[in-house]
């Protein structure tokens, strides 16, 4: 009979607001099991603009992107300063956002192209972050010559989803 030593750990931020929500052994110390809570990186909704999304340029887009990721960015690092291991916590949260916004992209239904855009415009951003520099992560979005944005589609990627939506 193997003899296992019940392992615990157990950290709460001092300003309960935190990224790892909770952080645990299982019952039988096979798995970790953590869960972060990260801020969403949200489309910022313009009132007059309601209805008409996809007609807003692609540059545009694109620039509110940057933006977003940008609050986002200084936002989770703040968040993530007091957290035990602020360096590692940070690139876990960044490449969690990473592979969120991929399966946002691919799920998408096609009249949200701007909100395709938008996510894929992020993720290229997101993986440009100082954090994550020298990871591989793909870029998503690429401009074409004629001015236009093509998103780099994930074969195969419909395989894995469910059939309600494909």
């Amino acid at each position: 009979m193997a003899w296992y030593m019940d392992l615990e750990y157990k950290w709460v931020h001092p300003s309960s607001d935190w990224t790892c929500e909770s952080r645990q052994f299982d019952s039988h110390n096979d798995y970790v099991k953590i869960k972060l809570r990260i801020p969403w990186i949200k489309w910022p909704v313009v009132e007059k603009e309601i209805g008409r999304e996809n007609r807003i340029p692609g540059a545009e887009i694109c620039d509110r992107a940057v933006r977003a990721t940008d609050k986002w960015a200084l936002l989770l690092r703040k968040k993530v300063d007091g957290e035990e291991f602020a360096r590692h916590e940070g690139r876990s949260c960044i490449i969690q956002m990473h592979e969120t916004l991929l399966h946002t992209i691919h799920t998408l239904p096609i009249e949200f192209q701007y909100l395709r855009l938008f996510y894929g415009c992020v993720a290229d951003r997101v993986a440009k972050l100082s954090e994550v520099a020298g990871l591989k992560m793909d870029q998503i979005v690429f401009l074409e010559e004629d001015g236009r944005y093509r998103i780099e589609e994930d074969e195969g990627y419909t395989a894995r989803l469910r059939e309600d939506r494909v």
